[in-house]
């Protein structure tokens, strides 16, 4: 008996995937927020390396890096983690992976900043991997590796550094087409429960 083979476009099977992917639950942020925190007096933030729970050792710096630019976008002025480090170590002051109370006072002395943004990473998973065939321009069968179902985990806190304390902290996951997409709205959405914007 002979066989009839079909070919589907890969760009087909790409927007399917897609398709298939975006349509999975997402799990929508729940805020915490200090009652009557008045958020527009915060323009400088630094944004501190999340704190990584996966195995990838660059995730944390990878989401810092997302959160930094989503913070630009709304109009926030940025101190890097790296200088911050810089100018505390010429201090003499210890960096701790995890914020505490000693270095806030330190903080408040020492730098310009008007909060702190930190955080954990819960989840960092690509998602699973298929490969789509397809005929590359001299008609040879190329295979083209396809990650769909990708999910991040997150959870957050702001720190007014002149008062010490927690003023704004959450957690999200979401399950995406792919981890780009995942990351970039997981931020998106944290940052939209307290409103984050300087314009």
């Amino acid at each position: 008996m002979k066989r009839i083979g079909i070919c589907i476009p890969l760009i087909f099977v790409m927007s399917f995937l897609a398709s298939c992917s975006s349509s999975k639950k997402q799990v929508i942020p729940t805020a915490i927020i200090k009652s009557g925190y008045d958020f527009s007096k915060i323009g400088v933030i630094s944004v501190l390396n999340f704190v990584n729970y996966e195995k990838d050792v660059n995730t944390g710096s990878i989401v810092a890096d997302a959160v930094m630019k989503e913070l630009i976008k709304r109009g926030y002025s940025i101190v890097e983690s790296s200088h911050l480090k810089e100018v505390l170590e010429a201090k003499k002051i210890a960096v701790p992976e995890q914020i505490d109370i000693d270095l806030i006072r330190q903080l408040r002395e020492t730098i310009k900043i008007d909060a702190l943004f930190t955080g954990t990473v819960t989840k960092y998973s690509l998602g699973q991997k298929q490969d789509i065939e397809y005929k590359d321009k001299s008609g040879r069968t190329r295979k083209k590796p396809v990650y769909y179902d990708a999910e991040i985990g997150l959870n957050a806190r702001l720190i007014d550094v002149k008062s010490g304390s927690v003023v704004w902290m959450d957690s999200i996951n979401v399950v995406g087409q792919d981890m780009e997409w995942a990351l970039n709205e997981s931020v998106y959405q944290l940052l939209n429960s307290f409103g984050a914007s300087r314009y």
